[in-house]
């Protein structure tokens, strides 16, 4: 399988590529569907329970934030699970947090947001920093959205690199933040389930979670591009590299348009799972792309 096989629809196309590739470990469940082995709850009096290969939280009356958390610590990783909260509850998820004062402190650190979408949408996936700031996602980004289906299991994805958190919810991606302060304070810690306390009247009410699994992603990235040269690429088309650290596709005489299949440049070595970064540019009206997992015919 080969990445990187780029092909461009403009006239002049610079590409500032910082590409890399982060290499992960195979994907781990952390919940075996049976038990809670490997998880602590931390806060609160919520009830953590099983039922039909899923965890329950339930809401007690009177009772502060409570977390069911992962006994392994995360730094990097790619986290995915399925939720289904009643609507009458707020919810979420924990990443790279820590406890305040000891095992049985204050929990704190990033939560992506769990809530129902109700009629006029709402935040679920963007980033609040529970007992740590308050909302990571400014307020401008936190627009009402409709991803998340009320009473339905739902698909939450979260890739976290660096101090760069994104969040999908059902496929669609909700947030895309960069935090330097939160990462700095928070470079890792555990995963938590969160149940949300209720006013007193209301509830009970219920949270539940399945199919949890992790993959932490290596932090040592591997550059596609050594700013010099094309080695270690192929290519047909008339791609050069005009400065350090900028690779080039111009037209030769008389390829004027896109259809030009010889403007490809593809990587000599294949992957499979990785995530992949690169900066480009292209004039005004240009169009192009990045082939991944792309087979030679």
């Amino acid at each position: 399988m080969k990445i990187g096989m780029v092909r461009f629809g403009s006239l002049l196309v610079l590409c500032g590529i910082c590409a890399a590739s982060a290499s992960a470990t195979e994907w781990k469940s952390l919940f075996d569907g049976e038990t809670l082995a490997g998880w602590t709850q931390r806060n609160g009096t919520a009830v953590y329970t099983i039922s039909e290969g899923a965890i329950v939280g339930k809401t007690t009356e009177g009772s502060p934030n409570s977390f069911l958390c992962t006994d392994q610590e995360y730094g990097d990783f790619e986290l995915e699970f399925e939720v289904n909260v009643d609507c009458g509850l707020n919810s979420g998820v924990q990443i790279r947090s820590q406890t305040r004062g000891g095992p049985t402190g204050r929990v704190n650190g990033p939560q992506v947001e769990i809530e129902c979408s109700g009629e006029n949408g709402a935040e679920g996936g963007y980033i609040y920093g529970e007992s740590a700031g308050g909302w990571m996602t400014p307020e401008a980004d936190r627009a009402a959205h409709k991803h998340y289906k009320d009473g339905e299991w739902n698909v939450y994805r979260v890739r976290a690199i660096g101090a760069n958190i994104k969040v999908w919810v059902n496929d669609h991606l909700v947030s895309d933040l960069t935090h330097a302060e939160r990462y700095e304070t928070h470079p890792k810690g555990f995963i938590g389930l969160q149940v949300h306390s209720i006013g007193r009247g209301s509830g009970p009410f219920e949270v539940r979670w399945r199919n949890i699994r992790i993959r932490e992603l290596d932090d040592q990235w591997q550059t596609l591009f050594n700013g010099a040269d094309l080695s270690g690429w192929t290519t047909t088309g008339n791609w050069s590299v005009p400065e350090p650290g900028v690779v080039m596709i111009q037209p030769r005489e008389g390829e004027l348009g896109w259809e030009r299949y010889d403007a490809y440049l593809w990587s000599e070595r294949r992957y499979s799972d990785f995530v992949l970064e690169v900066d480009y540019q292209y004039p005004e009206g240009g169009n192009s792309g990045v082939y991944f997992r792309v087979e030679d015919r």
